[in-house]
């Protein structure tokens, strides 16, 4: 276990300087969310409340799955207000900050959006909480900086996003403090107990995988993206061996030595989004180099697209910023 941690240690500080700056950015940005989520339960945006327990994560579980509003008489964000109304102060803060950091890792998220949607469930709280300065500072980053583009899948499935954020709460805490204690280092195991929580929104478990493990886990909330990315460069693991999420593959440590972890924390496959790119040192056997591989075997662009430029608009393979195969 020591030496399986040691390796995941070293190949994650690899991986981490292969990031974009500003994809690691945003999730170190929301690091101190994560401490208390995972720890003691206190709120970022209250400090005097403990928001982060069993007992406010179903109570929000409940107000939204066992309390459904359906038709299109009323958005998202006004049945949430509903939903919440009367809700105790924890409650509220708690889904405030869940949904500041299901946007926060969005790509085109416009800032006054995001900050119109974290005030409108703040104003449900009583007495009404204020925005730290550190997370408005965060909520006035521009479009297109960073992460994944929201499409209108993941911004139209709030309620979902919260009753599986809820849900991983609550189970969390059901987890043993040793066990609890390897997770929060150990982003496969982390991995696995979000899984255990239910797989009903998959792309914000992606976001929450990314925000909480930046240096593992790619800013992709799209499944089919990652089975694309998978399918395309597992041969440079030594190829897939399952389609589940904790399939064992070969994973590079610092010293570009292959090694096979079989345990659930170097699992990579098609719903992990792992980082993509090798550690120094690994490359394939033929000498070509990754990036170059994966573009012969693609088809390869056919001209370069801006780092800034929508993905609908983009030509050839879709691949996250940092993989995009170079200008030749």
């Amino acid at each position: 276990m020591a030496n399986d941690l040691s390796d995941l240690a070293d190949t994650m500080e690899v991986a981490a300087t292969t990031r974009p700056g500003y994809d690691m950015a945003i999730g170190l940005e929301v690091a101190e969310i994560f401490v208390h989520m995972l720890g003691d339960g206190r709120s970022v945006i209250d400090p005097t409340a403990v928001i982060w327990t069993a007992e406010a994560a179903e109570e929000l579980r409940r107000r939204i799955e066992d309390n459904p509003i359906l038709g299109t008489d009323a958005g998202q964000w006004d049945k949430l207000e509903h939903q919440l109304a009367g809700a105790p102060r924890e409650v509220v803060l708690l889904a405030a900050e869940l949904v500041f950091l299901r946007e926060q890792p969005v790509f085109n998220a416009a800032p006054a959006t995001r900050r119109e949607h974290l005030t409108r469930v703040l104003k449900m709280s009583e007495p009404v909480a204020s925005v730290p300065e550190w997370m408005s500072g965060c909520l006035d980053r521009p479009t297109e900086r960073a992460g994944f583009r929201g499409g209108q899948g993941y911004n139209g499935r709030l309620w979902l996003h919260l009753i599986w954020a809820a849900t991983f709460v609550r189970e969390w805490r059901g987890w043993r403090e040793a066990e609890r204690s390897s997770a929060k280092s150990d982003p496969w195991r982390m991995q696995q107990i979000m899984l255990d929580a239910g797989d009903s929104a998959p792309d914000f478990r992606n976001a929450m995988q990314f925000l909480a493990f930046p240096a593992a886990f790619d800013p992709i909330s799209s499944t089919n993206m990652k089975t694309r990315i998978r399918s395309a460069l597992a041969d440079r693991i030594g190829g897939s061996s399952g389609d589940d999420s904790t399939s064992g593959h070969p994973v590079c440590t610092s010293s570009g030595t292959p090694q096979r972890h079989r345990s659930r924390r170097s699992s990579m496959s098609h719903d992990l989004g792992t980082t993509g790119s090798s550690p120094r040192g690994c490359r394939p056997q033929d000498g070509m180099s990754s990036r170059a591989r994966a573009s012969r075997r693609s088809g390869g662009p056919k001209s370069a697209t801006s780092r800034n430029t929508p993905i609908g608009k983009r030509s050839g393979p879709i691949w996250p910023r940092h993989l995009a195969p170079r200008r030749r």
